[in-house]
């Protein structure tokens, strides 16, 4: 938890730095001021960009057939949390790793595009907290990654449960 959790601080500086060259490029110079309307739009946007994630999730569930579900919980009980899973629905790995890396690759490459306009100044820490989450799909991505090739996955509200692939010794092969 402790790595993951340094990871994804360094996954928001990175973002603040990657979604930041736009709005200076754009803008030629480099200044800070955020007001209190700022601070609130800045809320709005990263609970925009929270939501939008997860529906990514269920829209990319949904391509492979399967019904997502939405909730929310309370991380440790003091970090709320919403969530996108479908349980009972079997994914192969590379769906699973297509239905883990969308959202944040979509939500990336488009947000980065939209940094190069007007909104852009009010994009970059949204956006940078937003990828610093992302860490979390990255983390199952690579529990899914190391899983065996025919390894079917799972998705739960709280993980991924692996429905492993017969060995070709105990499938009598």
């Amino acid at each position: 938890m402790g790595r993951w959790t340094a990871i994804s601080l360094l996954a928001v500086v990175a973002g603040l730095i990657i979604f930041s060259l736009p709005v200076i490029a754009r803008s030629k110079a480099f200044a800070i001021s955020i007001t209190l309307l700022d601070l609130l739009i800045l809320l709005v946007l990263a609970a925009v960009l929270a939501l939008l994630h997860e529906g990514i999730h269920g829209i990319a569930m949904a391509v492979f057939g399967a019904r997502p579900r939405f909730g929310a919980v309370m991380v440790g009980g003091a970090i709320p949390a919403i969530y996108t899973t479908a349980p009972g629905h079997l994914f192969t790995r590379w769906q699973y790793l297509l239905v883990a890396v969308a959202p944040g690759l979509l939500i990336s490459v488009l947000g980065f595009a939209m940094c190069f306009t007007g909104a852009g100044a009010y994009l970059v820490l949204p956006l940078a907290l937003h990828l610093g989450g992302c860490t979390g799909d990255a983390a199952a991505s690579l529990q899914v990654l190391r899983a065996r090739p025919g390894t079917m996955c799972e998705d739960l509200r709280d993980g991924i449960r692996f429905h492993r692939a017969p060995t070709s010794a105990a499938a009598g092969c």
